[in-house]
Formats: structure tokens, sequence, C-alpha cells
């Protein structure tokens, strides 16, 4: 990185509705995702998503006006001068204050804080699965998992208090493990995505 470029804030607060619909286009986290950990111009993301860069120029302007993203240097080439851009934290989220009940817009804006991350999660496994970077093997197919595998498991469990901060605890330190590996070049990325919440579902007994 240029020593100009400054260091992307660790965390960036979402504290509107507004904001929160800008980011939650599905090819707008695309471009964050590419963005968290290099400096990049329009054209640089367009070729790396394999979109023309016409259809990305609405999108940055999008993210720039409401912060997600900034412009740390400019060049010129060809006598166009060319804007390059950074990620404007290495981790977003959403102020709890927006989606307290209440709070003017909470339900809509708790929906669209949900289809967000799951429509994210959702269009980026398809994807991993067309390209082959994710390998469904057939259950009678007997192959154990390996490094191509994916994950999905939903369960409930009754806690007490105590037990549920411990493992809260645990959540917590395995995720700070994960985000914390910056990986090499010739290394796979991986996405880890946990939801773990207290349920007003009953669980049956036995």
């Amino acid at each position: 990185m240029n020593a100009n470029h400054r260091e992307p804030d660790d965390e960036f607060v979402i504290h509107d509705l507004e904001t929160l619909k800008v980011m939650a286009d599905p090819l707008r986290l695309q471009i964050l995702d590419v963005m968290l950990d290099r400096v990049c111009t329009v054209k640089q993301i367009a070729a790396d998503l394999n979109i023309a860069p016409t259809k990305l120029y609405y999108h940055f302007k999008q993210l720039e006006e409401h912060g997600l993203i900034c412009v740390v240097d400019t060049r010129l080439v060809s006598g166009i001068v060319e804007k390059l851009y950074q990620a404007s934290a290495y981790n977003y989220r959403v102020d709890r204050t927006l989606l307290s009940p209440g709070t003017p817009g909470s339900d809509e804006n708790l929906n669209q804080m949900l289809s967000t991350l799951f429509d994210g999660i959702r269009d980026d496994i398809r994807q991993s699965i067309q390209a082959g970077v994710i390998k469904l093997a057939k259950p009678e197919q007997g192959i154990p998992p390996d490094h191509h595998d994916m994950v999905v498991q939903r369960g409930m469990a009754h806690m007490s208090p105590e037990r549920a901060e411990a493992f809260y605890a645990r959540v917590r330190e395995l995720l700070a493990e994960f985000n914390d590996d910056e990986g090499q070049e010739n290394e796979q990325l991986y996405t880890l995505f946990i939801t773990l919440y207290p349920t007003a579902r009953h669980k049956p007994a036995g």
C-alpha cells in the first residue's frame, strides 16, 4: 500500500436505514469484499468480478456517498483521472439501536439487515458451488469431508445463563482467531458465518 494511503478503520457503524439499504445490494457486498485488503480502481474491481466497469460506477457512487468506501488517491491514465478506492473499514456492523423495538422503522431495519446477511451468504454459496470451489459429495459415495466441504448445521440446546455466556465467549474467541488470520496469496479464502441467539420458540423436552 502507498504510504499516502491510510489504513481502513477497524469498524464502520451503520446508523441509518439508507446506508443499510446501500450496503444490502449483493453486488456492493462483493465490491466491499474485494476491497477489504487492497486499494482498487473501478476497472480493477470490474476485472475481478468479470463485470463491465460501466455497470459499477453507480454502485461506487452510492458506496462513496454513504461513507462505505473512500477515494485515497488519483492517477492520470491516458489523459483521464482515475480514482483509487479503499474500503472505509475492515468490519461493518449495524447500530443496535437501529433495530430496537420502538425505534421508528425498526421492523424494516431488521428485515433489511437479515436480508443483507442471508442473501449475501446464499449468493456466495451458490456461486462457489457453480465455480467448483465447494464440492458436494453425495452421501452414498461415502467420501469423507475435506477442504472443499461445506458445513451447514442447525441445532438447539437448553443452556443455563452461565453456560450460555461461556458458549458465547468460545464463539467470540473462534471468530477472533479466524478473522485475525490474514492468510497467504496461494491460500483458499473461507467464509465463516455464525448466528447464535436465544429463541422464543419452545423446544419440546426429551
